[in-house]
């Protein structure tokens, strides 16, 4: 069992749970404008994880609110790249303004994905990567790579509502029992998480060594999930830090 774990959210999307989510976690990932969020959001979220000292990742994506950036867009590298770039410059500046510092970035939905399987996109998403800012994804993936070759921070990170297949790559979203929903279930996931392994859909068990755990922050019941792991962890002598 890790002694710590880094705990991730996604917020800034809209729900508005981060006053309940954000004490309790150590990074959030905030939602710059494209599938969701914008200024206004970003900057209240911004000024939370100042008051609570938590680490803060960009949560850019495919610019498509409808499908809440979960559908890749049928556009270029080259607008893809316009997109990510007015997201980015958005959060940088008022991380600027706010006086914190940005340190990573995790591209949401289908970005997500197409970022940890293709090189291409892999690398459109480095080349946001400067500065001293990392980029999280998953372990082993395409990105972890490319960061490898680049020299970019990687931050390998496992999830505690999604459910994993026996490749190690999360179950599409489409398909059946892609995600957990009951504490029990997220509660065991990030036990295994924390002893580098993990439970799959075709019931094997898998190796897998994550820095960080994500929990996404649009799920029901989410906040009292969250709380109620971190306490659990918490009482299993598991720090939370990023």
């Amino acid at each position: 069992m890790k002694n710590s774990i880094d705990i991730n959210v996604d917020v800034g999307e809209g729900v508005g749970n981060e006053l309940e989510i954000i004490p309790y976690v150590s990074s959030i990932n905030i939602a710059c404008g494209g599938h969701a969020g914008d200024a206004s959001s970003i900057e209240s979220v911004l000024q939370i994880a100042k008051k609570h000292n938590v680490r803060i990742g960009a949560h850019p994506g495919f610019e498509d609110r409808i499908n809440f950036g979960r559908i890749p867009l049928k556009i270029s590298i080259s607008e893809l790249r316009v997109g990510l770039n007015r997201q980015m410059n958005l959060i940088q500046n008022l991380a600027v303004e706010n006086e914190v510092i940005l340190s990573y970035i995790k591209p949401h939905g289908a970005l997500y994905h197409l970022a940890c399987t293709d090189y291409k996109y892999a690398c459109l998403l480095a080349d946001f990567a400067q500065d001293d800012v990392g980029l999280m994804g998953l372990p082993k993936s395409v990105l972890e790579s490319v960061c490898r070759e680049q020299g970019i921070e990687f931050i390998p990170e496992g999830f505690a509502d999604r459910v994993y297949e026996a490749n190690g790559n999360l179950r599409k979203r489409t398909l059946e029992g892609s995600v957990h929903t009951s504490f029990d279930n997220i509660m065991h996931q990030v036990v295994e998480l924390c002893n580098n392994k993990v439970s799959v859909f075709s019931n094997e068990v898998i190796e897998l060594h994550v820095d960080s755990i994500c929990f996404h922050g649009d799920h029901k019941h989410s906040e009292n999930i969250i709380q109620k792991v971190v306490e659990e962890l918490k009482n299993s002598g598991v720090e939370i830090r990023s």
